[in-house]
């Protein structure tokens, strides 16, 4: 649905989209009533995949009950002993990268100057 509903960015990089038809049908052509049309056929597709996903999910999703004559899997254990049981350090990476130094770095932009006037 974000992808779909996304405007700025494909706007920016000059790419056509559903959603940049939309847009370009009411203020660069004016007709109110097409970018309607078009809004509405989005929303409905996107509520038909919505709708479509979910019937998959609640037919064969992993919560499903097994199939007759079939055990369900065995879960794993773990053990602490050979360092299943806790993260890894290489994982901490993406939180890091991606949370952490953007965190900080904001942190310094706003506290770490003094605004001169």
């Amino acid at each position: 649905m974000e992808t779909l509903a996304d405007y700025g960015t494909v706007s920016y990089f000059a790419v056509d989209t559903f959603t940049t038809g939309i847009y370009r049908a009411w203020f660069s052509l004016g007709d109110r009533a097409a970018a309607s049309q078009l809004a509405v056929a989005l929303l409905l597709f996107v509520i038909g995949g919505w709708r479509w996903s979910a019937h998959r999910a609640a037919r064969g999703g992993p919560m499903a009950a097994p199939a007759a004559g079939r055990r369900p899997a065995r879960r794993a254990r773990s053990s602490p002993a050979r360092g299943r049981g806790r993260p890894r350090p290489f994982c901490a990476i993406p939180l890091l990268v991606g949370f952490v130094l953007p965190l900080l770095l904001l942190l310094r932009l706003a506290y770490g100057e003094p605004t001169s006037r």
